[in-house]
């Protein structure tokens, strides 16, 4: 369930409907504080209507606007809701930098962006300008020197190595240029690593992401016996098998022809909208980046 807010329109319904979204927000983790129209009686509002009016407004998340109807002793008041939905994920003032001797090179300089759920950000810039650095921050996989990331609500990296590995695993997909597949293990078997990884068996899903992604009959090849467009496609499906919430693909056709690269891209854009994932891409090609829903260009450590 994504998260929400629900904003004020004209003041408060009383201490009743606060009572019962704050408990609704306890049990759910779902709302912030919540604000109505003050066009009900005060002393009428019950807590299970309350609940009653969450519970729509939860189900149409995707909804700007909704109108909803509460039943208060025996007669229906229409009550109208402004929902924003909360970006997935969040970095704030983000700082990185590498020692190389006595030098000290600033990478990421104070950068701070948001991602809405379902959205498809393409990150482009030259080389060195921090790119892969900044995904890698806001995927979990290098700790800032400075600076906050938040996915759905939860600090990065603010708990143990594992539950953060243990986050990465269940709810986010890679896919990177160098394709990062075992070259000891059939394309299945690649793709079933991240569930085996999870101690989840899931053969079906991995033979069908492979499928999807056009490989149905090259499962049970060896990464050496596939072109580099098919290892990257055994990446893609890898990526999607655990049937993640976000997928982070660092320059997925960096090793590629642009002939086989824009298939490549075509597929992995498709199948993000098609199932709903949000994606971030590294990208140094400006036409590629072109193609999201926002393109972010970095200079020198910094958003432009």
């Amino acid at each position: 369930m994504a998260y929400a807010k629900l904003l004020e329109v004209d003041g408060l319904l009383g201490s009743l409907t606060r009572d019962a979204t704050a408990d609704y927000q306890r049990d759910h983790g779902l709302y912030e504080t919540t604000a109505i129209e003050p066009t009900l009686q005060r002393s009428a509002c019950h807590r299970k209507d309350c609940y009653q009016l969450l519970a729509k407004a939860a189900a149409k998340i995707c909804l700007r606007r909704l109108f909803a109807t509460v039943l208060l002793r025996h007669r229906r008041v229409h009550c109208r809701y402004l929902l924003v939905q909360q970006p997935q994920l969040i970095g704030r003032d983000i700082y990185k930098s590498f020692r190389m001797g006595a030098r000290r090179i600033e990478v990421l300089r104070g950068i701070s962006m948001d991602i809405a759920h379902n959205e498809t950000v393409f990150l482009s810039g030259a080389s060195g300008a921090g790119k892969t650095t900044l995904l890698y921050t806001l995927a979990g996989l290098e700790r800032p020197e400075s600076g906050t990331v938040k996915f759905e609500g939860r600090a990065l990296y603010g708990g143990s190595s594992s539950a953060e590995a243990r986050l990465r695993n269940e709810k986010m997909g890679f896919v990177f240029q160098g394709y990062f597949l075992l070259h000891e293990l059939t394309a299945l078997e690649n793709v079933l690593l991240p569930g085996m990884i999870g101690h989840r068996v899931i053969r079906g899903e991995a033979e069908e992401s492979l499928a999807a992604v056009g490989l149905a009959d090259r499962m049970h090849h060896l990464p050496a016996e596939l072109s580099g467009g098919e290892q990257q496609r055994v990446a893609i499906a890898r990526a999607l098998t655990n049937d993640p919430d976000i997928i982070f693909a660092d320059e997925p056709t960096g090793n590629l022809d642009s002939k086989t690269g824009d298939a490549i891209m075509d597929l992995l854009l498709n199948l993000a909208r098609d199932r709903s994932k949000t994606l971030l891409v590294v990208t140094h090609d400006t036409r590629l980046a072109m193609r999201g829903d926002r393109q972010l260009h970095i200079v020198d450590g910094v958003l432009q």
